[in-house]
């Protein structure tokens, strides 16, 4: 298995990505920290991401999880949401002013039993399982480079599977006059997908498909 940010609601990015309510289903923050000197690794972080004024994220899951949190790797929770799957899908926008990505998230689901009790807090908490991930180291420089120059918003996928969690990565983009070309369809478009897998979504040629990494690192096609 291969080894994965808030808002503000004014950016003029999740403006134009809320209107697609379609394609994101919402805009959702996170709160700001207190600012707190920062670390060698966060200076790093920062240069690599410079330019990202936020990232969107989308979560779902192979088979439904209940009461999921995730976690970056200093302790900030990213989101809890109550359930996720293939049609139970989380869509949001995440941004912090020291780690713009989060180095590693830590995702841990939990049984129907449990109940949240808000601030990603549970009772009766029963886990079922865990998996921590990187995220920012696997990002690739060419990808953040293609945004610096031509636009689009970072958008990193976790995906909960039956023997861990995914992480892929695309470039949001809104589709213009200018930026359209053949094949294209909708409002939005994801180029350079890439990662441990791709969501099933209508390619140029007008099929729908997706794809994972098997443990072998071959690319299976599916049709979800």
């Amino acid at each position: 298995m291969n080894p994965f940010m808030k808002a503000n609601p004014l950016d003029r990015r999740c403006f134009l990505i809320a209107t697609s309510a379609a394609l994101l289903a919402g805009c959702m923050t996170t709160p700001r920290e207190n600012a707190s000197p920062q670390s060698d690794e966060a200076r790093r972080m920062m240069e690599k991401f410079r330019g990202l004024s936020g990232i969107v994220l989308r979560l779902d899951a192979l088979t439904p999880r209940s009461n999921v949190s995730i976690k970056a790797s200093d302790g900030f929770f990213v989101d809890c949401p109550a359930s996720l799957s293939l049609r139970t899908v989380h869509n949001l926008t995440y941004t912090r002013d020291d780690y713009p990505i989060p180095k590693a998230i830590e995702v841990t689901w939990r049984d129907d039993a449990t109940r949240y009790q808000g601030q990603c807090k549970y009772k009766n908490d029963k886990v079922l399982g865990t998996a921590t991930v990187p995220v920012a180291d696997r990002i690739p420089d060419a990808v953040l480079d293609e945004i610096r120059i031509n636009g689009g918003t970072l958008r990193i996928k976790i995906r909960l599977v039956d023997d861990g969690v995914l992480i892929g990565w695309d470039i949001e983009r809104i589709i213009t006059k200018e930026n359209w070309r053949p094949g294209m369809y909708g409002v939005i478009d994801y180029p350079m997908a890439g990662g441990d897998f791709k969501e099933r979504r209508r390619d140029e040629n007008g099929n729908y498909t997706g794809w994972y990494i098997d443990k072998n690192g071959r690319k299976i096609e599916t049709d979800y």
